[in-house]
């Protein structure tokens, strides 16, 4: 038992991830025919999600220092910024309705990142502020809330075709706002104004795209269906 505790501890991250791609692979086969994806297919393209978001956190954490961060460094944002180019280039050289793949793999990489952040309980990162009781703020334990909540909204509305393209827009809106707030509430080095950390400012980004790209699809859908 302690042997298979210790393993996990030393190789939770692509344990975790493992797991993630799985469920990625399950839910790809339940739109199969939506994307035109052979069970294999779905499978491969599981893997490649994954491998796509792991190097899209970790570019963006060296992006993000400066080049000063460690191999073994991430940032979330790395996956909400990067992962929809990749969708809209692969809806593009594959020739599928972008909606539809929007839709579809925004629930991929949500659940990719709550294992990620899963992880972070795991191995002790990402904590939050400590209050004058000796405990901490449990953002990483809010923040899987947040997303175990989205996924379920996901789970109930992409199936039945009731977001037309809006899946990642609203992902990235509430993310946003998500961690904006929550960001007061953890601990970092790098603090600007006293109060301000640099994940600030990539959640108003993201919350800005994201707000903006659902208020477009919106107004067209409406549009079309008068």
């Amino acid at each position: 038992m302690y042997r298979i505790i210790g393993f996990f501890n030393e190789n939770s991250l692509w344990i975790l991830l493992g797991f993630a791609t799985l469920v990625s692979f399950w839910w790809l086969t339940h739109f199969k025919e939506k994307l035109k994806l052979k069970w294999y297919a779905a499978l491969i393209t599981a893997l490649i999600h994954t491998v796509l978001g792991v190097l899209a956190v970790k570019v963006f954490a060296f992006l993000e220092s400066s080049g000063e961060a460690e191999f073994g460094s991430m940032s979330l944002f790395g996956a909400v910024f990067g992962m929809p180019v990749l969708y809209l280039i692969g809806s593009l050289v594959f020739k599928r309705k972008p909606s539809d793949v929007f839709d579809v793999f925004t629930f991929a990489t949500v659940i990719a990142l709550f294992c990620a952040r899963i992880n972070c309980i795991v191995s002790g990162c990402c904590l939050g502020i400590e209050l004058s009781n000796g405990s901490r703020v449990p953002t990483r334990e809010i923040e899987l809330v947040f997303y175990f909540i989205l996924l379920n909204i996901l789970l109930a509305k992409v199936p039945k075709d009731k977001l037309y393209g809006r899946a990642y827009p609203l992902f990235m809106m509430s993310y946003g706002l998500f961690r904006f707030i929550i960001e007061f509430f953890r601990e970092t080095d790098r603090v600007y104004f006293g109060v301000f950390h640099i994940a600030h400012l990539w959640a108003t980004v993201s919350f800005i795209i994201g707000i903006v790209l659902f208020i477009v699809i919106t107004k067209r859908h409406n549009k079309k269906k008068a």
